[in-house]
């Protein structure tokens, strides 16, 4: 039996549902998760458990108090008896990506008619420096037990396209027009795999199957996707929480890691 521990922010949500719904065979695993606040937020404590250190204001004691009820009582957790470590819901930034294809052209890879193009080598550096800026806090060596696994925040749901959002501008110029984006993406994750691994970490990147053609991330993966479409479109501002759906295919790439079959990793097209 493989005994996993999941930390993680609201993110673990997606994978405790779907192992609610179906666990997978040969795998213990538990979940440990608490509310992001900047400056506060789950971290490696001196005495080398996991978990938020103690709060310094009445905004970090009411993220600490939700913790608590969501962990039956606890704000840290061991896994010194774990086989591996699964952090989810780590932040990778795919929106500075987007940022940047909206933008620029890339030499064999998309061609739009942008002001800017940059050679495949550039874009490959640019990807590496995105990676490294995105590493997680240092954590213990790569052979020490258990073994760590860093599981991405999901690109934003399409329904970001709906969005009156500045932020949203970017991926729109995308679905507009899609070329290349694909294979930018999967650049992207390639750089950070080997940023990851170069740390002792193993990355495992947002399932391809999930994504649609401008990067963003399939509606019928929310936590609730009969509300993916309102008919007001301001009724829709949570584009970010994934379900069920989404948590078991990341729960397949995190079994496949852990026993060392063929994963979707290298895999995918």
């Amino acid at each position: 039996m493989i005994r996993v521990q999941v930390i993680g922010n609201s993110h673990v949500g997606a994978l405790h549902l779907a192992w609610q719904a179906a666990a997978v065979p040969g795998i213990e695993m538990r979940f440990f998760a608490a509310s992001y606040r900047p400056g506060y937020t789950i971290d490696r404590l001196n005495d080398g458990s996991y978990g938020l250190p103690p709060p310094r204001n009445r905004a970090e004691r009411a993220v600490a108090e939700g913790a608590a009820r969501l962990n039956d009582g606890a704000t840290s957790i061991r896994v010194d008896d774990m086989d591996a470590v699964v952090f989810a819901g780590h932040p990778t930034r795919p929106e500075i990506l987007a940022r940047l294809l909206a933008q620029s052209d890339i030499d064999g890879l998309r061609a739009t008619g942008a002001d800017t193009l940059l050679s495949v080598g550039l874009f490959d550096d640019i990807c590496a420096a995105l990676a490294r800026a995105a590493l997680p806090a240092p954590h213990p060596a790569a052979t020490a037990r258990p073994r760590q696994i860093i599981l991405p925040r999901p690109a934003q749901a399409a329904t970001l396209l709906l969005s009156a959002n500045p932020g949203a501008l970017p991926w729109k110029r995308l679905a507009e027009n899609p070329e290349g984006v694909t294979g930018a993406f999967t650049a992207y994750d390639r750089a950070m795999t080997a940023a990851m691994a170069d740390h002792g970490l193993t990355y495992l990147p947002q399932p391809r199957e999930t994504r649609t053609p401008e990067g963003l991330t399939d509606p019928r993966f929310l936590a609730d996707p009969s509300a993916a479409l309102p008919q007001d479109k301001a009724a829709r501002e949570d584009h970010s929480h994934m379900g069920a759906d989404y948590g078991a295919i990341c729960l397949d790439d995190i079994a496949a890691a852990l026993t060392g079959a063929e994963t979707r990793i290298q895999g995918r097209p």
